[in-house]
């Protein structure tokens, strides 16, 4: 399998999703709480069914083209894949990279400010936040007393 250098990663994808599919279930954080003056110095909490895959292949595009009749062919780029389990099946999504870095961060047990400068000054906070919230990511945010 030498001429095929995605195959690990794109079983790594595979088994983020099976993960995610047998994780525990857990309750979504209220957005309201995100409004916290005190975020910065928080740690967020991701669901048990949170994943981080990142690759230098486009393994999101080759586990699409695996599973979705028709998906639009692999561009050769790396990806980062966030896959989380909103309802009752894993969704992957394709991250850009800043984002990714800040959920790597996030998932490290870093604090929210760390995360934040971990994943540089052109990330679009309120988007992954946004993708976060929708994707019921968020079980907790640890607010310093």
């Amino acid at each position: 399998v030498a001429h095929l250098p995605y195959l690990a990663d794109t079983a790594r994808l595979e088994y983020a999703l099976r993960e995610a599919y047998h994780a525990a279930d857990s309750i979504p954080v209220a957005r309201e709480r995100l409004q916290d003056p005190r975020l910065l110095e928080a740690r967020l909490t991701l669901a048990p069914a949170t994943r981080l895959v990142t690759s230098p292949y486009p393994v999101h595009a080759i586990w699409r083209a695996k599973t979705e009749p028709g998906a639009p062919p692999a561009n050769g780029r790396g990806e980062a894949v966030l896959v989380t389990r909103p309802d009752w099946d894993p969704k992957p999504v394709v991250l850009p990279a800043d984002a990714a870095r800040f959920v790597a961060a996030v998932l490290q047990g870093q604090t929210f400010d760390r995360a934040l400068a971990a994943a540089g000054e052109n990330l679009d906070l309120a988007a992954l936040l946004t993708l976060l919230i929708e994707t019921k990511s968020i079980t907790d945010i640890e607010v310093p007393a």
